[in-house]
């Protein structure tokens, strides 16, 4: 009777070496398990890497521009060619619109840290109430008509004033983006490098990490369409899923159709 040995694996960078259950001896199965994983992870950096530089890039424009257009609205309040009143409703309008436009414009990861932070612009009217109570702790009704100025004139700097704790938090996005991207980069580098055919290595690192932000774009879009106002950590595990994914099939497809000589 043929003697049974149960199936085992050994690791390695180049193959994988298996045993089979009949006579113990052995023979290699494709693709390795450490190779996989370094795709993989080098896939997803690159990815989240494009979407946190990305965001970052897009808040500092945000924070400028929100800050030029207060500033200008001010500007023409103490010239008196507008009334705070219409400064406030000026500086509350521009300030939502260039927040729609770049939320717009921001990944779904991104964009689901934002809303879980601010569902969307306040109006005019509730400002003037939370304000008029910070200030004065009294309904904004009940404010002279030079108190309600002072209001009006707070909620135009506000206008271009923005979270701290946000831009605290962009700043480790960029960070971390560029961090990721040499990392990215690096492993890139390293493989074509390492490689016999670097032509073909480096058509390969394209393709994959292409298709690697497409799968983490699409992934976390895909959410977001789905789940009503999902959670940060959901739509960046999607992102990072998808990304991991989409990558290492094409990197397996890549093999396949162009094969190493």
């Amino acid at each position: 009777m043929a003697n049974f040995y149960p199936a085992s694996k050994t690791f390695g960078t180049d193959t994988v070496v298996s045993t089979p259950s009949n006579d113990g001896s052995t023979y290699p199965v494709a693709g390795s398990e450490l190779k996989t994983a370094l795709t993989m992870m080098e896939n997803e950096a690159f990815a989240f890497s494009i979407m946190f530089i990305n965001d970052a890039q897009l808040r500092a424009d945000y924070q400028a521009k929100v800050k030029a257009a207060s500033n200008e609205i001010l500007a023409r309040v103490k010239l008196r060619e507008i009334t705070p009143h219409e400064g406030a409703q000026t500086a509350n309008a521009i300030r939502n619109h260039i927040m729609d436009l770049t939320r717009a414009r921001t990944s779904s990861y991104g964009l689901a840290l934002a809303k879980h932070i601010k569902q969307q612009g306040k109006l005019l009217s509730v400002l003037c109430e939370e304000k008029a109570v910070a200030m004065f702790r009294s309904p904004f009704n009940a404010l002279s008509a030079a108190q309600q100025d002072q209001v009006y004139l707070e909620i135009i700097q506000s206008a271009g004033r923005t979270n701290p704790k946000v831009n605290v938090q962009i700043r480790y996005f960029k960070m971390s983006g560029r961090a990721l991207l040499i990392f990215s980069l690096a492993v890139s580098v390293y493989s074509v490098a390492e490689a016999e055919d670097k032509e073909r290595q480096a058509l390969k690192e394209a393709s994959t990490t292409g298709a690697s932000l497409l799968g983490a774009l699409g992934a976390g879009a895909g959410v977001a369409l789905v789940v009503s106002n999902p959670a940060g950590w959901v739509v960046g595990l999607s992102a990072l899923v998808g990304g991991a994914l989409t990558g290492l099939a094409s990197d397996t497809a890549f093999d396949y159709y162009y094969p190493e000589k």
